[in-house]
């Protein structure tokens, strides 16, 4: 490569290690975006995603570890969107003022077929 990678392209390089698996590439690909930016936390939360795929949940307490003791924390909580009779629909961890469908039940839009 003619120039030094940046923090997107190893983040990328990251992703396609977390897709196919590869651990060893993404320990060092991590090193490198954590000399970049150390207080990221979806650097440590990829890897640990690589770590489950590879049923390595040692190195996930070992991270998650490091996580708390350096105080970096996860900032942003998980969600899903789902599309039913053309409405969007948005679920999270704190909850979604969504879950209620024009007063009814959400559960009433899916049908088992």
């Amino acid at each position: 490569m003619p120039m030094k990678p940046d923090s997107f392209v190893l983040g990328a390089l990251l992703g396609g290690c977390q897709i196919h698996g590869k651990v060893e590439l993404g320990e060092r690909v991590e090193q490198y975006l954590i000399d970049l930016e150390p207080l990221n936390h979806a650097l440590y939360v990829n890897l640990c995603d690589i770590y489950v795929k590879a049923s390595s949940f040692d190195d996930v307490k070992r991270i998650k570890s490091s996580m708390k003791e350096t105080g970096i924390k996860k900032e942003v909580p998980g969600c899903s969107m789902i599309e039913i009779v053309g409405v969007l629909l948005e679920f999270s961890v704190r909850g979604s003022p969504d879950v209620n469908y024009n007063g009814g039940s959400i559960i009433g839009l899916v049908s088992v077929e």
